[in-house]
């Protein structure tokens, strides 16, 4: 397996698990500590990985700037699915939930489409 396919397959094992996580949340205002926790834990160092090795190797500025500008979103979001859920506001959960999973999917669609066919 070439390191490209590796890292798509990591990805896709991180994207499974957070979607899964994001849609417990939803339902069960219980299960956003596990989704916060899960975040903290690994989707936070993962972007900051990225942001210090697979960015700093592009050279497309505008490509680099707008990833590490989403990684902001996605931390900023995962903030307010915390705060919410502090406060026992399910409404403010599920939105700042959905909002959370649209950022995850424009992030992951956009290095499937710009940065892995160069590191192919």
């Amino acid at each position: 397996m070439t390191p490209t396919e590796k890292l798509h397959v990591h990805h896709e094992k991180l994207i499974g698990t957070i979607l899964d996580l994001a849609e417990r949340t939803k339902s069960d205002n219980a299960d956003a500590s596990l989704l916060i926790t899960f975040c903290n834990e690994y989707l936070i160092s993962h972007a900051e990985a990225e942001e210090v090795t697979l960015y700093k190797a592009d050279t497309d500025t505008s490509f680099v700037e707008n990833m590490i500008h989403e990684h902001r979103e996605i931390k900023d979001t995962l903030e307010a699915i915390g705060s919410a859920y502090g406060k026992g506001d399910s409404a403010g959960i599920i939105s700042a939930t959905d909002n959370f999973v649209t950022l995850l999917d424009r992030h992951f669609a956009e290095e499937e489409n710009t940065l892995m066919p160069k590191l192919s």
